[in-house]
C-alpha cells in the first residue's frame, strides 16, 4: 500500500483487525503496526505469539525481527511504558515537555496543549491546571487568533505548573474488576475533576497492605451553561461525568461503588419528591449502578482542584455518612448488567 494515501491507515486497520480476529482483546491489542501480546505466564505466552505469528503469516504480514521484543515484563507501546506494575509516560515524552519552550503565538500554545492532553490521564484535574492558557483560546476564530496574542502572567504560571504535573504524574494501575471501586470527584467555578481508584493489597501474609492507588484521572472546563448550574448540579455533574467517562469500567461493578463528593448537600437530591429535567436524566443513567455516596470534607479530597483557594475548605471534619443510592430511590428502572472478566498484564510486544 503506498505511503500518503488518506484513507490508507483506516484501509490497514481494517485488515489487520480481520487478520487477527479473535485474538484481539484476548491475547493482544493492534493499532496498526503495533501488537501488544500479553500473557498470564511464559508457557502461554510462548503459545499466545506463536497463534499472532501465524495469523499474519496466513495473511501475508511480515514482522521485522530487529523491531520485536520477546519475554519482557516491560514496554513501551503507542507513548505508554505498560508494566505489570501499570501503565505510565515514556520517559522521552516527559522530558519532551519540560524542555518545551514557552509558545509565542496561538499556533504554538496549540501545539502544546495537543501533546499534553493526550497523557492528560496521569494529571489530577489537568483542566484546571491548564486553565490559565486555555483561557488564551477563548476569542478564537476557526482556530484561527482574533487579535493580538498576548501571553499572560497566569498563562505563565499554568505552563510552568502543567510542566511539573507531568514530572511527577504517578503510575496508574491496570484496573481489576475483581477489587473495589472508588470514585472521588469535585466541581469549581469553571472545571469538574474525577479520580478513579481501586482497593489493592500488598505487603506480606503476616503484614498486609492495603491501600487505594488511582487507575485513572479525568477532568474537563464546564462549558457556559454549566457555569450557571447551581453548586449543587455542578457537583452532581462531575458524578454523572465520572459514570460516563468509566462506564466500561463501572458497570456490573462486583461491589458497591464508593463516590465521594465534597457536597453535602448532596443529600437533598436523594430525598427530593420532585427532579428537574436535568436532575432526572441524570438519576435515570446512573440507576443502572449500584453506588453510594460518602461525604467528605473539602480539604480531605484528593480531586479537590489545586486553584481553590484555602478558604473555600469547610471546617467540617470528615463525616462517614452513607447517604441512599440512586439505584434505591429508582427502584423501577432496569438495571443494566455486563459481567466482564478480567485478562492478564499487557507485558510482551511485537512490532509488524
Amino acid at each position: 500500500m503506498p505511503f500518503g494515501l488518506t484513507n490508507a491507515p483506516a484501509t490497514f486497520q481494517t485488515y489487520i483487525n480481520q487478520a487477527l480476529s479473535g485474538l484481539t482483546d484476548t491475547i493482544c491489542v493492534v493499532y496498526l503496526d503495533d501488537i501488544l501480546i500479553y500473557s498470564e505466564d511464559r508457557e502461554s505466552h510462548t503459545r499466545d505469539v506463536r497463534r499472532v505469528l501465524e495469523r499474519l503469516i496466513e495473511y501475508k504480514l511480515f514482522a521485522k525481527l530487529k523491531k520485536c521484543v520477546f519475554y519482557t515484563h516491560e514496554v513501551e507501546f503507542l507513548g505508554f511504558v505498560v508494566s505489570g506494575a501499570g501503565v505510565t509516560m515514556e520517559s522521552s515524552r516527559i522530558q519532551t515537555i519540560i524542555e518545551w519552550p514557552t509558545p509565542t503565538n496561538l499556533r504554538e500554545l496549540q501545539v502544546f496543549l495537543g501533546f499534553a492532553n493526550f497523557y492528560r490521564r496521569f494529571i489530577r484535574t489537568y483542566s484546571t491546571v491548564a486553565h490559565g492558557m486555555t483561557a488564551l483560546m477563548k476569542g478564537t476564530k476557526k482556530g484561527k487568533m482574533v487579535g493580538e496574542f498576548i501571553w499572560t502572567k497566569e498563562a505563565q504560571d499554568a505552563f510552568e505548573a502543567l510542566k511539573k504535573a507531568f514530572t511527577t504524574a504517578p503510575i496508574l494501575k491496570h484496573f481489576e474488576p475483581s477489587l473495589r471501586i472508588m470514585v472521588e470527584t469535585d466541581s469549581s467555578v469553571f472545571a469538574l475533576g474525577c479520580i478513579l481508584s481501586q482497593l489493592f493489597e500488598g505487603g506480606t501474609a503476616e503484614a498486609p497492605i492495603r491501600r487505594w492507588h488511582p487507575v485513572a484521572f479525568y477532568s474537563r472546563k464546564l462549558n457556559p451553561a454549566e457555569q450557571r448550574y447551581f453548586t449543587h448540579d455542578q457537583e452532581l455533574l462531575a458524578i454523572y461525568t465520572a459514570f460516563m467517562q468509566w462506564r466500561h469500567y463501572l458497570i456490573g461493578s462486583r461491589h458497591t461503588i464508593v463516590v465521594k463528593s465534597d457536597h453535602n448537600s448532596l443529600q437533598h437530591f436523594m430525598v427530593k419528591k420532585t427532579l428537574n429535567g436535568r436532575q432526572a436524566r441524570w438519576a435515570e443513567v446512573l440507576a443502572a449502578y449500584d453506588f453510594e455516596i460518602v461525604y467528605r470534607a473539602g480539604k480531605l479530597n484528593p480531586a479537590d482542584g489545586p486553584s481553590r483557594r484555602p478558604d473555600y475548605a469547610t471546617d467540617t471534619e470528615g463525616i462517614n455518612d452513607m447517604l441512599p443510592t440512586l439505584q434505591n430511590k429508582l427502584k423501577s428502572t432496569a438495571v443494566i448488567a455486563i459481567a466482564c472478566k478480567g485478562k492478564g498484564i499487557a507485558c510482551h510486544y511485537v512490532d509488524s
